[in-house]
């Protein structure tokens, strides 16, 4: 073994938890490098090397002295897209609490010559989904950023299956949901260069396809900086009616008013429902 440290009192701090775990994965692999932590649920670590049997052996028994197990260690065959952290040509490890394993004895820790895939894998899957219904339990949204520093989730994932989860928690509530995030009317928008008022005149849930047909009017009065151009601010209708420019104008405030009741609104985060929008001037 590479090193020794002695496991007499356990403090329930994250920052001391964190500290025991980095010791247990110094004795693991040469190098490690913590890649991201969701409060003390799990750790993604990237290391250097796959540990030998004997390593591994001691650090399973380590980690479930602190209540955690390794999932899997593992280097991706295919790269899956992440955001927060470059995982390219990286041998990944992943420790979960070990509350979220606990139907799975023993884990199938590696896959021999395979990366423990997230689609089709029922352990990963479930744990996957034992995390998602704790997070939300303490906070109901889909908190994109929040995924993907936990690392267990690809972007296609996020987009897809955590929708389709959030949906299945909240039940008949993403309606009223829905329902009570609709309720004002009036909003005013402000992106990139454009400022305008609109009145969302009505909207109809689409079950079947979960999104929401949403119909606005654009108010008069709103204006536009053409950036791109000579720095000139249009009147809204005048941009929209311009021959040159009126037909991108109008994909732009399409793009605005999505982008307002997506990131302002947070429709989706709180419902996993997503959005068409029509608007009128």
């Amino acid at each position: 073994m590479k090193y020794l440290k002695l496991y007499e009192n356990f403090n329930s701090n994250i920052e001391d938890l964190l500290e025991d775990i980095k010791w247990i994965m110094v004795e693991v692999a040469e190098s490690q490098n913590l890649l991201g932590n969701e409060k003390d649920y799990c750790m993604l670590y990237a290391i250097s090397n796959k540990p030998s049997e004997e390593d591994l052996d001691v650090a399973k028994n380590r980690l479930d002295d602190l209540g955690y197990s390794i999932v899997y260690i593992d280097k991706p065959k295919t790269l899956f897209q992440n955001h927060a952290y470059d995982l390219k040509d990286k041998t990944l490890c992943w420790i979960v609490k070990s509350e979220f394993c606990k139907e799975w004895s023993p884990l199938p820790i590696i896959v021999n010559g395979k990366f423990a895939e997230f689609e089709g894998n029922k352990v990963i899957e479930d744990i996957q989904k034992r995390i998602l219904l704790k997070m939300w339990k303490e906070d109901p949204t889909i908190d994109c950023e929040r995924l993907e520093i936990l690392c267990i989730f690809n972007n296609n994932q996020i987009q897809n299956k955590v929708e389709t989860l959030f949906r299945e928690y909240l039940g008949p509530k993403s309606k009223q949901i829905i329902d009570s995030i609709l309720r004002n009317k009036k909003h005013h928008i402000s992106y990139g260069g454009y400022e305008f008022d609109i009145i969302i005149e009505s909207y109809e849930i689409d079950e079947g396809h979960y999104t929401v047909d949403i119909k606005c009017k654009v108010l008069p009065g709103g204006t536009v900086s053409i950036i791109m151009d000579d720095g000139r601010t249009l009147n809204i209708e005048d941009a929209v009616n311009d021959e040159v420019i009126g037909w991108e104008i109008k994909g732009e405030i399409s793009d605005c008013i999505e982008d307002y009741i997506y990131k302002d609104l947070q429709i989706r985060n709180k419902t996993g429902f997503r959005i068409e929008v029509e608007f009128y001037l």
